[in-house]
């Protein structure tokens, strides 16, 4: 290991991260936590109605993704400590004690927090999205060891731009005028005049990433900033295991879906689309923190746009074509019809016939389950599966022009061994491979559902 470089890096220090219990976040930790000598690992959690922050934090470590860990490293529980907080309140919601053990010991903190849904709320957007971000900056400004600040962004927070540099981008409306917009409406009101903030973003949510990229740069205090843009994060590709993801946005929720019979087709084109597999985003996203530190002007604040269509390109009738090869391999018992799932190209005007294909077909299949003195519920889940993908069609039908320099560069700064170590080289993908095996690990990992259960389910598919 003391040929590493970025182990040295990390080599006892104390990393702090928000957002730890979603999809990226439990990624990030597990990697740190097996391949680095962190001292701790401060996790931000947050309470949930229906799960009080102390449980969420254990269920963390309740998933398959940690069993490597656990036999390597049976001990790791006592380098992770919980944060009780959340990152849109004022000083984060954390206890005093808290305070003040971040503000003495954190030399890392990974701002992963989002509110990821496409098309959540404006107000609740900026809170998450922005506000939480400044919440955590104003933290880090009186943290007396911090060494670098890693803000994860998204690929798509310019989606309104054809060709996206590694640079940070002017939004028309501040998020200071966004901000004092928002505090003087109602939920309502603002809901109304949300498509005229939006302006040419398609979403709440790439939109108050835009604006949180603005707020990083001017708020930042006198320590070592970057941003990470990661495209869609997917299923891991190797480490620690094989096609495991519990993450139902983006194309999960497609081909989860079109498994379960209620999305037989879909619009799209044959546009490169920007799939970066967990495991090889995380890599990249701890070699950014040493990048950061170690190789970059202090007075510099980086971005890395973290993308695989310069170097191993990949089209979404081609993710869609292989992955659903499988879904009659690996059927679900929890299917509604035959996973028949197709691909068209085509317009908004072809949208419209595909979500009343769906209609239909809920209608037809619903009327099937009273005959059958069942409760109607197809039409209904159709009807919000076709909502959701009308969010998707956005980013389906379009492509994007990045510029990765400052990727590429990183990947040279690095020795074999760390290449070795933290590999996150999109051109050492296999596609093919990886497709394959895709939809095997949704349904486990995603769906719960064994492969032992694939008889039963194909023989169920054969009444169909």
């Amino acid at each position: 290991m003391s040929a590493s470089e970025i182990y040295k890096f990390y080599n006892d220090q104390n990393v702090f991260i928000t957002g730890g219990s979603g999809f990226v976040g439990k990624v990030l930790i597990e990697k740190l936590l097996r391949s680095t000598n962190v001292r701790t690992i401060y996790v931000l959690i947050r309470p949930k109605k229906e799960c009080d922050a102390q449980k969420r934090f254990h269920n963390i470590f309740d998933n398959i993704l940690f069993e490597k860990l656990k036999s390597e490293q049976p001990e790791f529980r006592n380098r992770v400590v919980p944060i009780h907080g959340d990152c849109t309140t004022t000083n984060l919601g954390i206890s005093e004690k808290d305070n003040e053990r971040l503000k003495s010991e954190v030399n890392i903190v990974f701002h992963v927090a989002a509110a990821i849904f496409f098309n959540q709320h404006i107000s609740t957007a900026y809170a998450i999205n922005c506000k939480g971000t400044e919440n955590v900056l104003s933290l880090c400004k009186e943290m007396s060891v911090l060494k670098v600040f890693i803000h994860v962004s998204t690929a798509y927070s310019n989606c309104n731009r054809p060709y996206v540099d590694e640079i940070i981008y002017d939004t028309p409306s501040k998020y200071t005028q966004v901000e004092n917009l928002l505090n003087r409406l109602t939920l309502k009101e603002a809901r109304k005049l949300t498509p005229k903030l939006l302006e040419s973003w398609p979403n709440t949510y790439t939109f108050t990433k835009a604006l949180a990229e603005n707020l990083v740069r001017d708020k930042s205090g006198n320590f070592r900033v970057g941003i990470f843009r990661p495209g869609g994060v997917t299923s891991t590709y190797k480490e620690p295991l094989e096609n495991w993801s519990d993450s139902n946005s983006g194309p999960n929720f497609v081909i989860r879906c079109a498994s379960l019979g209620y999305i037989q087709i879909f619009s799209a084109t044959h546009s490169r689309i920007e799939l970066v597999p967990a495991d090889l985003t995380i890599a990249a996203l701890i070699a950014t923190a040493w990048d950061v530190y170690c190789n970059q002007d202090k007075d510099k604040l980086p971005i890395y746009n973290y993308v695989t269509s310069n170097d191993n390109s990949l089209t979404i009738c081609e993710l869609f074509s292989v992955v659903c090869l499988q879904l009659r391999n690996y059927p679900s018992n929890k299917a509604v019809w035959v996973p028949n799932f197709r691909t068209v190209e085509g317009s908004p005007m072809v949208y419209f016939f595909i979500f009343c294909y769906h209609m239909i077909l809920g209608l037809i299949l619903d009327f099937l389950r009273l005959l059958c003195f069942q409760k109607p519920k197809i039409f209904m889940v159709m009807l919000k599966t076709q909502l959701i993908i009308k969010d998707l069609y956005y980013f389906s039908v379009r492509e994007w022009n990045f510029s990765n320099k400052n990727v590429k560069d990183m990947w040279g700064q690095m020795n074999e061994v760390d290449k070795h170590l933290f590999n996150f080289d999109m051109g050492s993908v296999q596609w093919i491979y990886y497709l394959r095996n895709y939809f095997k690990g949704l349904r486990v990992y995603l769906m719960k559902e064994t492969l032992e259960a694939v008889p039963e389910a194909k023989t169920r598919m054969k009444r169909y």
